[in-house]
């Protein structure tokens, strides 16, 4: 997974605004696992939030797309609340 990670960070330095916007600065993102040997729709998703003042990006959540289909409302708000000001 480290290898997987690694290539998330570089794509992630290319265009940090890529993947489904959710609100708030924060977007949803496919991440690929490698070795869950899973299809695109199954595997995990990263959800990022941007601090563009701060050239700044937060990795909130790693999440299995089989065991959550997404990161909603009150979820997102205690995410976005843990970064440091």
């Amino acid at each position: 997974m480290c290898e997987d990670l690694e290539v998330f960070y570089d794509r992630l330095q290319d265009d940090p605004q890529q993947g489904e916007s959710i609100g708030r600065n924060c977007y949803k993102v496919h991440f690929d696992i490698k070795s869950k040997k899973t299809g695109k729709r199954d595997n995990s998703r990263i959800i990022t939030c941007i601090k563009i003042e701060q050239d700044t990006i937060f990795l909130l959540t790693v999440y299995d797309k089989a065991e959550k289909s997404t990161v909603k409302g009150k979820e997102l708000t205690r995410l976005i609340n843990q970064i440091p000001e």
